[in-house]
């Protein structure tokens, strides 16, 4: 079950990231990403995207193949954005860059819950998800990356490039359904609404540091006590 439900989550990943997107900045510049974090973190060769798994044997061999070769040294070093858990019966979503704010970081978990309980759904009538090509998700990954919500993104499964206000709201349409059941879908819309007019960390960042210094941009992530 997890195997197939992270077949259906991988078009939606590249958009949670956007969604999340807080690391611009980098000695005292801005790099031109969102998320400059995701790009230093695809460096390691089992990072990014999981591949589209046949069943969970399919998974085990892919791991043991990377064992073989050399690319991670243990298990612990899978770091696929999503990955299957080695303690609990679940799956680990590990794609986000920090969510700047809690609000930020209930909204992601409310929108990881509602495609996973979505993902179920499917596959109790059945449904598989289709697989996905490497090469268009890994450019919807870059455009999340690089422009996070301020810029287009992929929309991995019909292949159009889409503002990352869109893919978002494709996203919530999807999981409508789940968010209704658990009660969570209006407040998953208004704190939705409330990233895009006050922007994610990637955007606020960007914002202080054209005002000021870096220590502007410190203030904006920092957490200070009263």
């Amino acid at each position: 079950m997890a195997v197939l439900v992270s077949n259906h989550l991988r078009p939606w990943i590249p958009a949670l990231l956007a969604l999340t997107a807080n690391s611009p900045v980098i000695l005292g510049r801005d790099t031109g990403y969102a998320s400059w974090r995701h790009m230093l973190w695809t460096r390691w060769p089992s990072a990014g995207p999981p591949p589209h798994f046949r069943s969970a044997r399919h998974y085990d061999e892919v791991i043991a193949t990377m064992l073989d070769y050399g690319s991670i040294l243990d298990t612990a070093m899978v770091y696929w954005d999503i990955r299957l858990s080695a303690h609990q019966p679940t799956i680990e979503i590990r794609v986000s860059d920090v969510p700047a704010t809690v609000q930020e970081t209930i909204l992601l978990a409310t929108l990881v819950r509602g495609l996973v309980v979505t993902a179920q759904a499917s596959l109790a009538r059945g449904e598989l998800a289709p697989p996905v090509d490497p090469e268009v998700l890994r450019a919807a990954y870059w455009r999340a990356a690089r422009y996070g919500l301020d810029g287009d993104g992929v929309d991995v499964r019909s292949r159009q490039v889409v503002p990352a206000s869109i893919l978002l709201s494709r996203l919530l349409a999807h999981i409508r359904a789940a968010l209704e059941e658990t009660g969570d879908y209006t407040a998953a819309r208004n704190a939705l609404e409330s990233v895009h007019a006050l922007g994610n960390g990637a955007r606020r960042q960007r914002r202080a540091l054209r005002a000021g210094t870096v220590a502007d941009v410190l203030d904006v992530v920092t957490v200070r006590p009263r």
